[in-house]
């Protein structure tokens, strides 16, 4: 039997956007990933509540709450797990990458990245035992 990249793991995508859910979904089914997602921060929060997930990728720039209210409603939780998250943005500057990793943010991506990329750098962070 042939593993995925991505087997098994836990993905809660976070974002505004139809279309990028949509492609996040295929890409990360097509990786092995096990994968939920929502439009909004509190559908986000809603789904925290249910199920913990191993990685979040979150649009920075949500409609209402944006993805740094997503953080810390995650960093909130009293999880058994740690949840690597990973912050995406489409208005990218080096001022934005610097302010979000030094939130508490995982990883960063700017839109439009890579599929290969993004499942590289889930792979890379749920390996990672910190």
């Amino acid at each position: 039997m042939q593993t995925t990249p991505l087997d098994q793991v836990s993905i809660l995508v976070v974002d505004d956007h139809d279309d990028t859910r949509a492609l996040l979904q295929f890409v990360l089914l097509d990786a092995g990933a096990l994968v939920q997602t929502v439009s909004s921060a509190e559908r986000a929060h809603q789904a925290l509540q249910i199920a913990v997930p191993d990685v979040v990728i979150v649009d920075l720039e949500l409609t209402g709450r944006d993805g740094y209210w997503v953080l810390g409603a995650i960093r909130a939780l009293n999880a058994s797990k740690r949840v690597r998250v990973i912050a995406g943005t489409a208005h990218v500057s080096a001022s934005e990458r610097a302010r979000a990793l030094a939130a508490g943010f995982d990883g960063f991506l700017t839109k439009p990245f890579a599929p290969d990329e993004l499942v590289t750098l889930i792979a890379a962070l749920v390996r990672d035992p910190r």
